[in-house]
């Protein structure tokens, strides 16, 4: 449910299991109130696609470029009725990857519903809610979606910084179950480093400490894309130079991608 309190975030990574049908996967907005509401969406959509981690890792990408330019838009959900929107076709075993932020602008309340439903059925008619039968996948209701993390180092050998899918600690709100890797989870990082004696270098490195993953990160709003890493792999994100006896700073902006395995380390390693 979306209240005028604050945002919340959904995130979806769903596969048609069936092996001869399309499905169509749609977002429904149910207004319930005799007033009209409005609603601020800022939204990453991927697929369909038969590969895990490109569609959840596409869908990253696009919605943290698109929340760290503020670009979305506007949407009116009249009086007591419904709106579905964000559409993704299906064909058997291909996957779809959403992530879609919103925000009550005006009114009382919306309802906020993925269903599925055949192509050639009529929108609104025999929709089915989305749920895990397979295998088990966190699913629920988190709170907190964005972490916010400071850290002040000094450059005296590698400093481990955060671990990714860790570190956020959340928990369903209904059932208690934790949320294992923290997708839908933003991290801003905010980061200050200390130089020494000496101009200095470093690398901001990320490494695989769970599974095979993919990352997006905004390294001081500019976008750093990782390919796939395997475990213990690590990829510099970027190189900061600290001048002698000043201090400089830098954000890392990133989210656990969809269909990846994570946790991801970050640590900062100077330079030989």
């Amino acid at each position: 449910v979306v209240d005028a309190r604050h945002p919340i975030r959904l995130l979806y990574h769903h596969m048609n299991g069936t092996p001869a049908r399309p499905r169509i996967l749609s977002v429904l907005l149910r207004n319930r109130s005799s007033h009209p509401a409005e609603m601020l969406l800022i939204s990453g959509l991927a697929g369909p696609s038969s590969d895990p981690l490109f569609v959840g890792h596409a869908a990253t990408s696009r919605f943290l470029q698109n929340l760290a330019a503020g670009r979305g838009y506007v949407m009116e959900v009249p009086p007591n009725s419904d709106y579905s929107f964000a559409a993704q076709t299906m064909a058997p075993r291909q996957m779809v990857s959403g992530i879609l932020q919103l925000q009550l602008l005006r009114g009382e309340e919306l309802e906020v519903r993925v269903q599925i439903r055949l192509p050639w059925l009529l929108e609104g008619t025999v929709p089915l809610p989305v749920y895990q039968v397979a295998y088990p996948h966190p699913r629920g209701v988190f709170p907190y979606p964005t972490v916010t993390i400071h850290r002040q180092v000094e450059l005296r050998g590698a400093v481990p910084l955060v671990e990714l899918g860790a570190a956020a600690g959340l928990r369903d709100v209904r059932t208690g179950e934790a949320l294992v890797g923290d997708y839908g989870v933003v991290y801003r990082l905010l980061l200050t480093v200390a130089g020494g004696p000496t101009d200095a270098q470093a690398d901001l490195v990320a490494v695989a400490a769970g599974g095979v993953a993919r990352g997006v990160f905004l390294v001081d709003g500019r976008p750093v894309e990782i390919a796939i890493y395997r475990p213990g792999e690590e990829r510099v994100l970027g190189t900061l130079s600290v001048p002698a006896g000043q201090s400089v700073q830098v954000q890392v902006v990133t989210m656990p991608a969809a269909g990846s395995y994570y946790p991801v380390r970050l640590l900062l390693r100077p330079r030989e």
